[in-house]
């Protein structure tokens, strides 16, 4: 690294050219327990199942599994105490990019903005965890230096904590996507989309500082400067749009909203870039309840067709053919099913009934 430093000689300014040595962060090692038994990952399902139904329990804590698709048989991937989240395969196979909390005494509460869900990659080459907190939270900037100054309450949940990790992806094998948001009881819309390399480093931040964006669901690349994610356009109407990352130009894509129901987020992209699988919702407040359901939606002809009802994650096969996807009830009774295009169900791949999340099919056949 090139430094000008300047010194003054007889009340006269002058500067010299430093030249130091960068040494850029590098992650830590995590201490999470996976299976080093596994290593062929081509077309396994990833999901994350809690060890307890019941999530008003805390602290919650989560496994994540490997299913093969054919004939139903799960293995741990993961074995330990910890919360994990969220989870994404490499386009490759050989690595898997995911969020996990660390402190197990504490669960993901209101005001449990301590244990932050921390970003990570596992390779199934080296067979390590890599922890990439170290190094992000030094090159990410706080949002409580930019946003609602002056809030008391706001204050109180963000000094000196960290800030959540969340709606990861990759954008190719050597560079990945996250989003750092507020933590537990904040808005948690509002906050910073990033992409960095596998090791946290050469990071690139995406934001407005004078109109604090809410960013919602989805965040789906297209490639390395388009994005998809769920806006709020107005103060009761979210829609499908698509950023320009590099002008930071916003285009409606006018997601087809017919019913009370309406786009909420966005579950995956197919592997030939061409469909969506959105969740919508409603919230009856005759009931108090809310409901949703999931559409696969034509990035080329803006034609949506509801799938199914009740799906809380979803992701394409590796040739696009099939979707598994989660189903069953918001009080966390779910099994994985697999779809065909249509939504015709094809099979039942578990039986459990336990609390499922976060699913993704390796696209390596």
């Amino acid at each position: 690294m090139i430094k000008k430093v300047f010194i003054f000689i007889f009340g006269v300014p002058f500067y010299f050219v430093l030249q130091t040595l960068c040494v850029a962060d590098e992650p830590i090692l995590g201490e999470g327990k996976f299976n080093a038994e596994i290593t062929n990952t081509a077309n396994m399902i990833a999901f994350i199942q809690d060890k307890k139904n019941d999530y008003l329990i805390q602290p919650e804590n989560s496994d994540i599994y490997l299913l093969n698709p054919n004939n139903g048989k799960r293995q741990h991937l993961t074995e330990d105490k910890y919360q994990y989240e969220e989870l994404q395969w490499s386009p490759d196979g050989r690595n898997m990019l995911f969020t996990c909390r660390r402190n197990n005494d504490l669960g993901a509460s209101f005001d449990a903005s301590e244990n932050p869900a921390y970003l990570a990659i596992y390779s199934f080459d080296s067979l390590e965890e890599r922890l990439l907190e170290n190094v992000i939270k030094n090159n990410v900037i706080k949002l409580g230096n930019t946003y609602y100054k002056g809030n008391k309450d706001f204050k109180w949940h963000t000094e000196d904590k960290y800030f959540n990790t969340s709606r990861i992806s990759w954008l190719n094998n050597n560079r990945i996507s996250f989003f750092r948001k507020f933590p537990f009881g904040i808005d948690r819309r509002i906050g910073d989309l990033c992409t960095t390399d596998l090791h946290g480093n050469n990071l690139k931040v995406f934001r407005d500082f004078k109109k604090p964006r809410k960013w919602f669901g989805g965040k789906i690349w297209l490639n390395e400067i388009t994005l998809l994610f769920v806006h709020l356009l107005n103060e009761d109407k979210w829609d499908l749009v698509m950023v320009n990352t590099k002008n930071d130009s916003i285009i409606p894509q006018n997601y087809p909203q017919n019913d009370i129901y309406e786009i909420d987020d966005i579950f995956c992209i197919s592997n030939n870039k061409k469909y969506l699988l959105c969740e919508e919702s409603k919230f009856d407040t005759k009931i108090n309840k809310q409901f949703n359901r999931m559409a696969l939606y034509n990035l080329d002809t803006g034609i949506k067709r509801i799938l199914m009802n009740d799906v809380f994650g979803a992701c394409f096969s590796p040739d696009d053919s099939m979707i598994a996807c989660i189903h069953g009830d918001h009080s966390g009774n779910n099994d994985i099913f697999l779809l065909d295009i249509n939504g015709k169900i094809v099979k039942q791949l578990t039986f459990d009934g336990g609390r499922k999340s976060s699913i993704d099919w390796c696209s390596v056949k």
